[in-house]
């Protein structure tokens, strides 16, 4: 489907309990095999979910021009969403780059002033395989647009993952209350984890579904900031 240049998937299961807007890795789209696996899961755990391409990759370029037309393109993602279900609660999420994406429009609803009447139905950020910081490269630098979240943010990192220090994705979390984190065992960037800590029963996908949805069902309360 394609909407004003933008470009959507949908996994919509017949009773969802909420709606993720599903946002692609930098140099991905929402066809990739890993953004449907993980759109998927979601659904069986009755979590509907929208993807969307950034305009950048439809118009030919393999990366992102800057990040402020991504945050543009992912705003009109969201108007998509609450226009066509807008009875469901919607949460923002996205993979790698998809998830600081969102992670950055969340941070500009929550100071507009309009999250209890315009974005009412907007609760929250989820977002796989955050890039914490640049590969070899541990810091930071590009969190501090987090201090000023009003609603709570999950993030998912793999164990292995060269841009997820786990210290300071405890850092990340210490210094945001906002802000919440599940360390993905033996996973790295793409969610392949090692063959030691595959879990016979299920895959990482439906892990990392099962713990969205869970998170989604009671996020943690928030204190006024």
């Amino acid at each position: 489907m394609t909407d004003s240049t933008l470009t959507t998937a949908s996994e919509i299961p017949k009773a969802p309990n909420a709606l993720l807007i599903l946002a692609h890795g930098s140099a991905t789209a929402l066809t990739s095999p890993h953004m449907v696996r993980l759109s998927q899961s979601l659904a069986e755990v009755n979590l509907a979910n929208l993807r969307f391409n950034f305009r950048y990759r439809d118009q030919g370029a393999a990366f992102p021009s800057s990040l402020d037309q991504s945050v543009k393109d992912y705003q009109d993602a969201l108007s998509i969403a609450m226009n066509t279900y807008p009875d469901l609660e919607i949460w923002l999420s996205g993979h790698s780059y998809g998830g600081r994406i969102a992670s950055h429009l969340l941070s500009a609803l929550c100071n507009t002033g309009e999250m209890a009447t315009v974005y009412r139905n907007v609760m929250g950020c989820i977002a796989y395989a955050l890039p914490i910081h640049p590969a070899g490269r541990p810091n930071l630098e590009r969190w501090q647009h987090l201090s000023g979240l009003t609603k709570p943010m999950l993030f998912f990192s793999g164990s292995r993952d060269r841009m997820a220090s786990p210290d300071l994705a405890e850092t990340l979390c210490s210094s945001n209350p906002a802000c919440h984190w599940h360390s993905v065992p033996g996973a790295d960037h793409s969610f392949n984890q090692t063959q030691s800590t595959r879990d016979p029963s299920q895959s990482v996908y439906q892990w990392v579904a099962n713990r969205t949805r869970d998170f989604i069902a009671k996020p943690p309360r928030m204190t006024q900031l």
